[in-house]
């Protein structure tokens, strides 16, 4: 004996009378989607910033201006 599931019977059922979601679920859906693609822009347009703040505040450097490095003194430099 299968047992019948009363949400899935729900759905044909809702289908069947309908043959289309309410607009208002459509609608929605439409602003949850908005939502999160804005909140996912400003999260991917903002973290990296935060990353570099949070990491000079600490007392770290950014990887382009580490210490030049040091020369032995018997080489020779040339001159430019």
């Amino acid at each position: 004996m299968e047992q019948e599931n009363n949400f899935k019977a729900w759905e044909e059922e809702l289908i069947r009378n309908h043959r289309q979601p309410p607009e208002d679920v459509g609608n929605n859906l439409r602003q949850n989607m908005g939502f999160f693609r804005l909140f996912g822009d400003l999260f991917e347009l903002y973290l990296p910033k935060m990353f570099k703040i949070i990491v000079q505040v600490v007392g770290g450097t950014e990887p382009g201006t580490r210490a030049p490095r040091r020369q032995p003194p018997n080489t020779i430099q040339e001159q430019q």
